[in-house]
């Protein structure tokens, strides 16, 4: 989509599908995924999220996707630093994962 960019809203698999686009998993930031914004392990409205987090009601009567986006936005921000740590973590531990993975692969073949 926007090569280099960080992508960030809620529930950003459907707005993608439905407008035939893909952005690199790496680089969304989805806010119905973060681990604080969720209950009980279940992604949660977005409606919710900015009641419970930011003390706004969105949604109500007509839908405005300028307010969506805003709601998505200021908990990523407000998350920011916390959130790419753990993005960071996450790319190291799967690529130590990969590494220890062709590493064996390779052991399994010269013992063959």
């Amino acid at each position: 989509m926007i090569k280099g960019r960080v992508l960030v809203g809620h529930a950003l698999h459907n707005d993608l599908k439905v407008l035939m686009l893909s952005h690199p998993k790496k680089d969304i930031r989805d806010t119905s995924g973060y681990p604080p914004f969720l209950r009980d392990g279940r992604s949660r409205s977005l409606k919710n999220v900015a009641a419970e987090f930011l003390g706004v009601d969105i949604q109500i009567g007509e839908h405005c996707p300028i307010q969506d986006a805003r709601a998505a936005m200021v908990p990523y921000l407000e998350n920011r630093k916390q959130w790419e740590k753990n993005v960071k973590d996450l790319t190291r531990l799967k690529d130590k994962k990969k590494k220890r993975k062709r590493k064996n692969k390779l052991t399994a073949t010269e013992g063959s």
